[in-house]
């Protein structure tokens, strides 16, 4: 069965699309000698509109189909769902925000002036209650790290964050010679090093999780062979984690044993994009890395979950963190609705164990 993908057709008229498709369906007959029933027109570029406009539950896949100028019938052979269709769309306009970005960063000056600018802008709001000084970037123990298969999150965009944090007086570790794909990399779990696939954990051979925590905590002790402790499963909802701000109902803590009777610290793990529980189950929370190190280091270990949502007003398909500003303007600063339901989090955790049941 030939399968032609057809792009360009957004901005021209019913008649025009339904044209087109007959002309290539045309060529495709007289070239291969098959039937015209049996090729499939795949058009890439749907009316994503339509989404923007009536949301995910009022957006009709006939209307998406009439102007199209295929049959409903005919959709659902392409995109075998309706949700299927959303991500298929979705997709395709973060394609042409990111190649919009990529274009203008190539024709743009090269240097550091412009990464100078950027801290500058981010000193304007050095002011502001909701955002901490400025200044203390430089006393930040930042770790970070990209792959080399990875192109979600390119290289280039993670060592320019690197100069950045440089920028502010930081001296951020930067790893960048493994061949990951886009994942949270582990010594022994997750798929072949370079994928980049859900639940996007990678066995690369190289433990992530204890070198970044060794780099913010300082010393640890080795850790233990298996993850003894307990993982806990709570209500987020109680603390402020609702749907309306996209996140789930359920969070985790991993509360090693040492921790059920002495103090310990707290470090909070956020997953990816579709990495939540709602979408990998507990894979993230399991199998990142940190709980091994956890549990010999008298560290509690916090996951709290984002989730997919689908509506207009929390624009979340991929179920991410909100680092470009679904919830609000304040998404940034300590106003912002997913980080106050964290701290809350974490605050609890710091209460007496007779008041954290």
């Amino acid at each position: 069965m030939p399968i032609i993908q057809v792009n360009l057709l957004e901005g021209r008229t019913v008649a025009q699309k339904r044209a087109m498709i007959a002309a290539v369906t045309d060529a495709v007959v007289d070239s291969l000698g098959v039937k015209r029933e049996t090729v499939r027109i795949m058009i890439n570029e749907m009316q994503a509109e339509h989404f923007a406009l009536g949301g995910y539950n009022g957006t009709s896949t006939e209307a998406i189909a009439r102007e199209a100028g295929i049959s409903q019938p005919y959709l659902f052979r392409l995109f075998k769902t309706k949700r299927e269709l959303f991500l298929a769309c979705h997709d395709r306009q973060h394609e042409r925000l990111y190649e919009t970005f990529r274009t203008a960063a190539e024709a743009a000056p090269r240097g550091e002036r412009h990464l100078r600018d950027a801290g500058q802008s981010a000193g304007d709001v050095g002011t502001d209650p909701r955002v901490d000084p400025v200044p203390n970037v430089a006393k930040a123990r930042v770790w970070l790290f990209s792959g080399t298969e990875d192109r979600t999150v390119a290289p280039a965009v993670v060592q320019a964050l690197a100069k950045q944090y440089a920028l502010f007086g930081a001296v951020p570790v930067l790893v960048q010679d493994k061949p990951a794909g886009h994942a949270m990399v582990t010594e022994n779990a997750g798929n072949a090093c370079g994928a980049t696939e859900p639940p996007f954990i990678n066995d690369c051979d190289y433990d992530a999780a204890g070198a970044l925590l060794a780099h913010l905590l300082g010393g640890l002790s080795p850790p233990s062979k298996v993850a003894a402790g307990r993982l806990v499963v709570f209500d987020q909802r109680e603390l402020g984690g609702t749907s309306a701000i996209s996140m789930a109902d359920e969070g985790f803590a991993y509360i090693p044993a040492a921790c059920e009777k002495e103090r310990c610290r707290v470090h909070v793990a956020f997953h990816g994009c579709r990495q939540g529980a709602s979408a990998v189950g507990e894979a993230f929370v399991r199998d990142a890395g940190y709980n091994r190190w956890a549990e010999t280091n008298r560290l509690i270990v916090l996951y709290p979950q984002a989730v997919a949502r689908y509506v207009w007003w929390v624009w979340n398909p991929r179920g991410c963190w909100d680092w470009w500003g679904y919830t609000g303007a304040a998404y940034a600063t300590k106003d912002a609705p997913q980080i106050r339901a964290v701290m809350a989090m974490v605050e609890r955790l710091g209460l007496p164990k007779e008041k954290n049941r």
